[in-house]
């Protein structure tokens, strides 16, 4: 027995120790279920709290994402513990959508979420059967020469629920996006935009990786190990992608939040380096290292999941080997590998899925084959499928079933082809080898053994199914590997679209009488005319729809409005509208319908009338403004007071709807003088909390005008300003109005103020103007009389600034003299330089400058009354400069005439040279070189303007080929020029060498009187005093010959010494002084 006690003791207090506080928000239950394919456009997601959440912190801490999509936004109401988010605008059937609740969440007494949870769920298709009423297949042609299609996804670019193409090209490395053009005319894809990415792109994942409500796309690149993120903007263009370098042979991705920020991030699986890495998004486009997961051989691909239904996400990664799938549970800021199930077959994809329908538990769908080149022929048996589960329980995960297959599979998904049934999806998958799209259905536990083909397509790569035309069923959009189309099989099915958000209406405060109509827009966007019914369910007839019964035609709109007219002060919220048609398809759509009638009052404005003074016999009127602002009629039945006579109405009885007003008048006519009236307005109302109400009225009688307090005549000296004040006085102390009226351009009345004021220009005349003072019956006048008193200005001379010219310029400019009284001027000069003219008559000066005439010049200009006594001037200052212009000396010819020199001779050379810009003064060089050596040198002395020096001279050529002669003009830069660098010319004058004749060679010195001596011919040569030395083959000289015979030379074969030399071969030069002309090798023989 107290064995037994203390067990129960110690269970007992284990219960207590793991009872959880209640303090903080927590999440009791989401509805759509995690994994689930039951919520459909318009559904609203429902979760339960174990207190109310707070309505402040919903927004920034709710995050809804669609794996194509990108980022939600959405609505939401609370009831309660319950908090529904509802209007997501744009969801694409089929697409998975995830709702993050963060860390920030709040409860409505203050308290936070114990800790941050996130659930995913599927879109359901709506409408048909995909296998009996899908549409011919479409092609999308694909602009590619060597197209090498490696994956095909979708994505939702402008965020208006039309899901797009992205086709990704391992040859061209390139992803290509197909825009969605959906119209009321039809559909179709438009190849758009081509961006280029790294080296064979393998798989693209989307999402909004920067919170910018924009969805993006990130793209494995294998052999370049990179990951690029292009950056969304809702438009049809992607922007410039942030690269990413990964480790060694990135293979897959997957999306995740996996620091429950709200923004999404990335997993990458490196098949080279054998691990998972995740990328954390900073939300700002750049992304740090969250995680690195070591894992077994060659991973092939990574999925995220909540298999623990923890709100957390669990990283399942596959790997080639062994060849297995890997449970890696998120823990705290990292994962924590948990479990591993072994496969026969290398996994290639991974997906999850609720295919045991009896549980929330999520199952693993994987696609697995040995062929790890798609396209290469291999066993029978290339694939499997593979149903996994994870033991909650355990932990671990375990192969269900097993799945053979003929043929090779790479691209993987489940759906729900089928709309009308809800407990069943179908596995879809790419055969490479078999060339065709299958499906296998579930039976809503397990996969069923037999499998169906869809359509066929040479070595399929890729394909998606989503709902792309917007009608609710699903379409597929598949690539072959080597395809040049993207085929396209789209569904059509009749479908009425009323705002997914429109659970009901609430029409707020509305006053009895006075009605609220809200209309909303009911689309029909099949290609069939439809039948609509509005109908109300009311118990009161406050609600009231038009139109009830119409035919919506064929991809149109129409705007039903429904009014709310309360006829009490009461709630009204057991009112519905119900839309139905007859579209088999189409499920009736209940619309709740809530109002608020509001109750009567009365308002008067103003609280009392206040007639001021009015004399006797006189009448003034005031208007009184009665409001309604309840919530049915006010009547007044009377309006009563003492003193009719005096205090009257134009109307004692009337009726004011629910929010209107009337407007009535009261008049006050005074019977005695000096007299004041008191009397109350009596209004008898319907009003139950205030039946009657009190205006007070009040009034004087008097019979004195005001009168004005100002002067009466002003003296102003012309260009001088003045001031004048009236105001005005009232006998009776009523408030009286100044009114002062005058029609001069120069004065002015400060609006307010009752002040005059103004500054009399040149010429103004006397001027007169009026002043009113009326207390609003009776008026007092004022005549106020302006004297001007005229001055004498002076008069004015203007001209032109500082002028500056160049000696030989001509000056031309006009002074303007004026006169404000138009007096008669005279206008002078001073200074005036000699050779210059002033026009006094025309003000104008006038300066042919010559080449003489630098310098300074001060002229003073002169304007001067004519007929005063006392005469004004006045006078302008002028600066003439006059600069120094300078001559410029040139060259204008250097050339020689013949056409061929030869070396030694003689050429004529002629030269000129010239002067412009001014004449010259003084002294300067003119010189000419050959190879630097000066050939002529002179020195000139002035040159007058435009002057041309010609000169010949001779020059000896005394170099082979070219030889150049350069002149100089002012060669010492003695004369200053206005451009020092047209100075030097040079001509470059090519030379030909003349021919030295030897014979006979080789010649015989043995004095036989046959060729006894070489002779040297010269007569083609050009030469002063020739030299003719001979050198042996050493470099030795032998004999300087001087057998000289007019132009020929002669060698008898002997040195300097007399000595015949022996026979060989000899080196000649022939100098003529310094210059060596000609040379050559003679032969002596015997």
């Amino acid at each position: 027995m107290e064995r037994r006690i203390k067990t129960v003791l110690q269970v007992l207090l284990a219960l207590f120790l793991v009872v959880p506080t209640y303090a903080q928000l927590r999440i009791i239950h989401c509805q759509p279920q995690t994994y689930s394919s039951v919520f459909l456009p318009g559904d609203s997601i429902k979760i339960e709290f174990n207190k109310e959440p707070a309505t402040s912190f919903i927004f920034d801490n709710i995050v809804i994402n669609g794996r194509y999509k990108g980022r939600y936004s959405f609505n939401y109401s609370i009831d309660g513990r319950f908090l529904y988010l509802y209007g997501l605008r744009g969801i694409i059937g089929g697409d998975l959508l995830r709702v993050e609740l963060l860390s920030g969440l709040r409860a409505a007494d203050g308290d936070a979420l114990d800790s941050p949870y996130s659930f995913e769920f599927w879109v359901k298709y709506q409408f048909g059967n995909f296998f009996d009423e899908y549409a011919e297949m479409k092609l999308i042609p694909i602009n590619a020469d060597n197209p090498h299609n490696s994956f095909l996804t979708a994505i939702d670019l402008v965020g208006k629920g039309n899901a797009d193409l992205i086709l990704g090209n391992s040859e061209g490395n390139t992803i290509t996006v197909f825009s969605n053009l959906l119209t009321p005319e039809g559909q179709s894809f438009n190849e758009g935009n081509t961006y280029g990415v790294g080296d064979r792109p393998v798989q693209a994942v989307s999402a909004d990786f920067d919170a910018d409500g924009a969805v993006d796309v990130a793209v494995v690149c294998n052999n370049s190990n990179e990951l690029y993120i292009f950056w969304g903007n809702n438009t049809s263009a992607l922007l410039e992608p942030t690269v990413i370098h990964t480790g060694y042979r990135p293979i897959a991705a997957a999306v995740l939040d996996v620091n429950n920020d709200g923004i999404s991030d990335i997993a990458v699986a490196l098949s080279g380096e054998d691990k998972v890495v995740v990328y954390s998004s900073t939300g700002n486009r750049t992304f740090t290292v969250s995680n690195e997961i070591s894992t077994e051989q060659s991973p092939t691909d990574v999925a995220v999941a909540d298999l623990t239904l923890d709100g957390l996400p669990d990283l399942l990664i596959a790997q080639g080997n062994p060849r297995s799938i890997a449970l890696w549970r998120k823990e705290g800021s990292g994962f924590a590998k948990r479990s591993q199930v072994v496969l026969e077959k290398r996994p290639t994809r991974i997906i999850v899925e609720n295919v045991n329908l009896a549980s929330a538990q999520p199952e693993i769908i994987v696609s697995a084959n040995d062929v790890s080149l798609l396209g290469k022929q291999g066993a029978v048996e290339k694939q499997h499928l593979y149903l996994i589960e994870y033991e909650m329980n355990t932990g671990a995960l375990s192969l269900v079933q097993k799945i053979a297959s003929g043929s090779s599979a790479y691209a993987l998904q489940t759906t729900n082809l089928n709309a009308s049934y809800n407990n069943t999806k179908e596995v879809l998958y790419a055969e490479y080898d078999g060339g065709r799209l299958s499906d296998r259905s579930t039976n809503g536990s397990t996969i069923l053994e037999n499998s169906q083909t869809i359509y066929g397509r040479e070595n399929l790569r890729d394909f998606i199914c989503l709902d792309f035309n917007g009608d609710g069923a699903a379409d597929i959009a598949a690539a072959g590997h080597f395809a040049y189309n993207i085929d396209y099989i789209g569904t059509s099915f009749p479908r009425i679209g009323i705002p997914a958000y429109l659970d009901r209406i609430d029409f707020g405060d509305v006053f009895i009488t006075q009605s609220k109509t809200v209309g909303f827009a009911v689309e029909n966007k099949s290609s069939q005319d439809m039948n609509i019914t509005a109908t109300v369910v009311t118990q009161n007839a406050v609600y009231s729809a038009t139109p009830v019964h119409f035919i919506l035609s064929a991809r149109d709109t129409q705007r039903i409005e429904i009014t709310f007219a309360p006829l009490e002060p009461i709630r009204y919220n057991n009112g519905y509208l119900e839309i139905s048609s007859d579209d088999s398809l189409f499920e009736t759509k209940r619309i709740q319908l809530i109002g608020q009638g509001v109750r009567p009052e009365l308002a008067i404005t103003p609280s009392e009338l206040d007639f001021g003074v009015v004399p006797q016999g006189e009448q003034k009127e005031l208007s009184l403004l009665l409001t309604n602002p309840g919530n049915t009629i006010l009547r007044i039945s009377s309006i009563t007071n003492m003193l009719r006579a005096i205090f009257n109405l134009n109307t004692r009885n009337l009726d004011i709807p629910a929010s209107g007003s009337a407007q009535i008048y009261a008049t006050f006519t005074p019977d005695q003088l000096n007299a004041a009236f008191i009397d109350t307005f009596y209004i008898q109302t319907n009003d139950p909390l205030y039946p009657v109400y009190k205006v007070p009225l009040l009034g004087k009688a008097s019979n004195k005008p005001p009168s004005i307090i100002g002067p009466e005549r002003i003296e102003v000296v012309e260009h001088s300003s003045f001031q004048a004040v009236y105001n005005a006085v009232d006998p009776d102390s009523e408030e009286v109005s100044v009114r002062i009226d005058e029609n001069i351009s120069w004065v002015t009345v400060e609006a307010g103020k009752r002040e005059v004021s103004g500054t009399a220009p040149e010429g103004a005349q006397d001027a007169e103007f009026w002043v009113y003072a009326n207390d609003g019956y009776l008026e007092d006048t004022m005549r106020v009389t302006i004297d001007v008193i005229p001055v004498n200005d002076p008069p004015r001379i203007t001209g032109p600034g500082p002028i500056s010219v160049f000696e030989n310029e001509k000056i031309e400019f006009r002074i303007q003299t004026s006169d404000p009284e138009n007096d008669p001027l005279k206008t002078t000069v001073r200074g005036l330089p000699a050779g210059a003219s002033f026009d006094a008559a025309t003000g104008t000066f006038l300066w042919q400058t010559g080449f003489d005439d630098a310098g300074l010049y001060n002229l003073l200009f002169i304007t001067e009354e004519t007929n005063r006594p006392l005469p004004l001037r006045d006078s302008l200052q002028l600066r003439l400069e006059v600069k120094d212009r300078l001559p410029d000396l040139y060259i204008t010819q250097l050339e020689t005439m013949e056409k061929s020199v030869t070396v030694f001779k003689e050429t004529t050379l002629h030269m000129a040279f010239a002067n412009t810009s001014a004449p010259l003064t003084g002294s300067f060089s003119v010189k000419v070189t050959n190879e630097g050596a000066a050939v002529w040198d002179t020195s000139i002395t002035n040159m007058v303007l435009d002057q041309t020096i010609y000169k010949k001279i001779a020059v000896k050529i005394r170099k082979v080929s070219s030889n150049k002669i350069k002149m100089w003009v002012d060669y010492q830069n003695s004369i200053r020029e206005t451009n020092e660098n047209n100075n030097i010319q040079e001509i470059v004058v090519s030379a030909t060498p003349g021919k030295l004749i030897v014979r006979p060679n080789p010649f015989t010195p043995n004095n036989d009187q046959k060729n006894d001596r070489a002779v040297f011919d010269m007569t083609k040569l050009v030469y002063t005093s020739p030299q003719l030395i001979i050198y042996d083959v050493q470099g030795r000289k032998i004999r300087t010959v001087a057998d000289r015979s007019g132009q020929y030379m002669y060698w008898d074969g002997k040195d300097d010494n007399g000595n015949l030399t022996l026979p060989g071969l000899y080196l000649y030069i022939l100098k003529d002084g310094q210059d060596e002309i000609a040379r050559g090798m003679i032969v002596v023989a015997l």
